[in-house]
């Protein structure tokens, strides 16, 4: 007779979640009865968190609630998508004893998403972090909160909800949200300049990937390493990583105008400037977000420059500084490229005022690889060193074909309609891709890397 006790399932030890961030600052700057909605639910949610019913006693004076319906009915009637959400919030504020988590949970996550396809990065940030406090075991609540606070340089945060997201995602069995973690938090490390260790994250992402034929996880994964390679200076990785996205992008996926820019950026630092442009021209109309329209007008107006068209450079800067006025993510990185385009037209004044202004903004949002490269570039400025200028390469040759082929992409490319498809990688192979042909392709580990350097 077997006397011995099962051994018992240990469960993954998760990181607690980062205090909650004070809400009054959806209220800055802003006198909108919409604001005071959300910057009420938020509080509110967090006093839930902290002390759910029963335990919870609050209760609305007659005036505050006549003034909160007021307010719900002015915020239903500008946002009416969000009119669920917003009865949840109000059962919340009005009667907490009724409220449910998996109704609120909710709420937040609408609000989340609708916040951050308009650009309200502090607002997404709130309720992302609400959802993953409220459903505390679910990987993709922790690997939004994490995505909205690495965009608003929130750096620990990102990085305790990034940790937070793997382990829920490991003790579900979620392999699909655990490649985003570490995805995600690779991308973190690799904007900090700490690229060992985004490696280390992104070959572990790609590793799970391949064997779990998610294509489009892995082509991700190829992209943040064709990035790395670019920033590191290692060009013959950076072929190869190119190679490898467009194989496994689905010819519909959202990030494929992103690829095709992060290559041209590719081609700006080999002095490619003609060949950029026209990748860059042709990404343009297909990228409708302000927050990224601010670094593909800078990279544009980096490669204009070189082509030596001012006219064209100039209404690149007119839009770069009137969009990251309001979308600041990657103001950075464009008024470092804003700040070489000067240089190329001997503007010295206005190219160190645009180089100083990137490293400043950059050190703001602790993105210390884009610091790094706006130093150097302000260094040669001070010196009136000219930019590189147009280097001539030989017909035919591989960036020549890689740029054929993008470009073929992108006129095939159409906004994604099918969001199983394009957003699940749970759903399956690749739509035009046969069953049973291939595996994603993983990384190429080089036993004698090239040592890691920036490139202006």
């Amino acid at each position: 007779m077997d006397d011995r006790v099962p051994r018992q399932r240990r469960l993954r030890t998760v990181v607690p979640a980062p205090d909650p961030l004070p809400e009054h600052v959806l209220l800055v700057g802003i006198d909108d009865p919409l604001a005071r909605v959300f910057w009420r639910a938020s509080r509110d949610i967090s006093e839930w968190v902290a002390s759910p019913p029963p335990s919870s006693t609050r209760a609305s004076e007659p005036g505050d609630a006549a003034l909160f319906r007021e307010q719900l009915a002015y915020a239903v009637s500008k946002t009416p998508e969000l009119e669920d959400a917003f009865g949840a919030f109000g059962v919340l504020r009005l009667n907490p004893k009724l409220a449910q988590r998996s109704s609120l949970a909710t709420a937040c996550q609408q609000v989340q998403a609708w916040a951050d396809a308009r650009g309200m990065q502090k607002t997404a940030l709130l309720f992302a972090e609400s959802w993953g406090r409220i459903d505390s075991e679910n990987p993709i609540a922790a690997n939004e909160a994490g995505r909205a606070a690495r965009r608003t340089a929130h750096i620990h945060r990102a990085e305790v909800w990034f940790e937070r997201a793997y382990t829920l995602a490991a003790r579900h069995k979620n392999r699909r949200e655990k490649i985003r973690a570490l995805i995600g938090h690779g991308g973190l490390l690799r904007e900090l300049g700490r690229y060992s260790e985004a490696r280390s994250k992104f070959f572990d992402a790609a590793r799970i990937a391949a064997s779990t034929r998610r294509h489009r996880q892995a082509a991700e994964v190829q992209h943040e390493l064709l990035t790395i390679s670019v920033e590191t200076g290692s060009y013959a990785e950076a072929e190869h990583y190119m190679r490898a996205a467009l194989r496994e992008y689905p010819v519909h996926h959202r990030a494929l105008p992103w690829l095709a820019h992060d290559w041209a950026f590719f081609l700006v630092l080999l002095s490619l400037y003609r060949e950029a442009r026209v990748l860059l021209e042709a990404v343009r109309p297909h990228v409708s977000r302000r927050d990224l329209q601010v670094v593909i007008e800078g990279t544009l107006g980096r490669a204009v420059a070189g082509c030596g068209d001012r006219d064209a450079y100039e209404l690149c800067r007119e839009r770069v500084l009137v969009l990251s006025s309001v979308h600041g993510e990657y103001a950075a990185a464009a008024l470092a490229h804003l700040a070489v385009g000067a240089q190329f037209f001997g503007e010295w004044e206005l190219a160190e005022e645009m180089g100083v202004r990137a490293i400043e903004t950059a050190r703001t949002r602790h993105q210390l690889d884009v610091e790094r490269g706006a130093t150097e570039i302000v260094r040669a400025i001070r010196a009136r060193q000219p930019a590189p200028p147009q280097v001539t390469v030989p017909q035919p040759n591989k960036l020549a074909a890689i740029e054929r082929d993008m470009l073929a992409r992108l006129r095939a490319w159409t906004k994604p309609r099918r969001r199983k498809v394009v957003d699940d990688p749970e759903a399956g192979g690749r739509p035009d891709r046969p069953t049973g042909e291939g595996q994603p392709t993983g990384p190429r580990t080089d036993p004698h890397p090239e040592p890691p350097h920036r490139s202006r």
